[in-house]
């Protein structure tokens, strides 16, 4: 089950394609032979792949039985690396934005709050409220802050501590209340929304 776990993180994370993933799942022999004894392998290996809504059944399904934080951490470890090793500004705010599509308004850990802290104030560089090299600069500061911290941790549950007591603030980020309007919530959609369809 392990396995398929990280598997299933791998292509929500869009580490792997749908292809691949499908090509594993459908050729495991672990998987097919737990078919019939299994719920949930069952409900995992009936989703039409081809829909348009696979993501979201995915999503559902496999949330209702590992913990969702889990698929946080992998994804802020891994952008927030990719963010260090790379000068591109493009680049920069793609993998910001991957980290953004999993925030929620009513119970986000303090370093996802300062990713979006961050994120939110993208939009001051065309204002000229925000010069652009500083942005990047303080948006590398804060993956690198977290990365490094991450790397220090010995397991999961470590990791899921450290994001959620956000240490790793850097005193270049602007600090945002936790208590955000909730209509703030379908901004941050359409922000997304019109930022990964242009992509």
């Amino acid at each position: 089950m392990e396995t398929l776990k990280l598997k299933i993180f791998e292509v929500l994370v869009n580490d792997i394609s749908i292809e691949e993933f499908e090509t594993w799942l459908y050729h495991s022999e672990e998987i097919i032979s737990k078919i019939k004894t299994n719920t949930f392998i069952y409900q995992i290996i009936t989703i039409n792949y081809k829909s348009e809504k696979w993501r979201i059944q995915l999503e559902e399904l496999t949330f209702s039985k590992f913990d969702k934080d889990e698929l946080i951490v992998l994804i802020i470890e891994k952008e927030c690396n990719r963010i260090i090793h790379t000068e591109n500004y493009d680049k920069i705010y793609t993998s910001l934005s991957k980290i953004m599509m999993h925030f929620d308004y009513e119970s986000e850990t303090k370093t996802m709050w300062n990713f979006f802290s961050l994120w939110d104030q993208f939009d001051l560089i065309k204002l000229q409220h925000y010069s652009e090299s500083t942005y990047y600069s303080d948006v590398k500061q804060l993956a690198l802050e977290t990365y490094s911290l991450l790397k220090t941790c010995q397991n999961m549950n470590q990791k899921k501590a450290i994001l959620k007591s956000g240490k790793t603030v850097s005193k270049t980020i602007q600090n945002v209340e936790i208590n955000e309007p909730k209509s703030k919530k379908k901004a941050l959609s359409k922000k997304l929304f019109a930022f990964f369809k242009k992509s």
